[in-house]
């Protein structure tokens, strides 16, 4: 329901193909995951994922987390969108190839008015560590990844009539005490 009503999901690296993608009702089945690849063309230049906030090209997708792809996805809905393709095998994998057809890295399929945003190049890791958190190039990626997902996620009311419960505490200190000494307990 939240796909079909325009919500957006960003899925970042599965590591296997996820139980729901076979639900006939996401229009997702079919969708399948290999072995690992470099990045290979950018398929969309023109996409916004590409240059909002910041301009990507191929030689910036390498700098990706290494310019790995995780498991490339295959066999693509109809509806797909592929926005980066695979490039070479990555040789540290030794995973034998399910397919030799065409692989993606990033993809988009778009599910009732909504969309679901498929990246298997880890900025969100390169984040962490590689750029330990500081502004890099994954860092960037991912800030492009997320607001293209904000730019299209539809901006739903707040709910009417909404109840408070009579044990809600606005902010965390009017439950919890804050330590008066080292050491001691309130």
């Amino acid at each position: 329901a939240f796909l079909r009503s325009g919500g957006v999901l960003l899925c970042m690296r599965m590591n296997q193909e996820p139980q729901w993608l076979a639900d006939p009702r996401t229009g997702l089945s079919g969708l399948k995951m290999d072995k690992a690849y470099a990045v290979g063309e950018v398929l969309k230049p023109e996409h916004p994922v590409f240059n909002v906030p910041r301009k990507f090209g191929k030689s910036d997708l390498a700098k990706v987390h290494g310019g790995s792809i995780y498991r490339g996805l295959y066999e693509l809905p109809q509806a797909a969108v592929p926005l980066v393709s695979t490039g070479d095998e990555q040789s540290w994998d030794k995973t034998v190839a399910a397919s030799k057809g065409a692989h993606y890295g990033l993809v988009e399929v778009p599910v009732g008015k909504g969309r679901v945003i498929f990246c298997q190049m880890i900025p969100e890791y390169g984040y962490t560590n590689d750029d330990k958190g500081q502004a890099g190039t994954s860092s960037a990626f991912l800030a492009n990844l997320m607001a293209y997902a904000s730019s299209v996620a539809p901006n739903w009311p707040a709910p009417r009539g909404r109840v408070v419960p009579a044990n809600f505490a606005a902010e965390l200190g009017q439950i919890l005490f804050a330590p008066r000494a080292v050491g001691s307990v309130p």
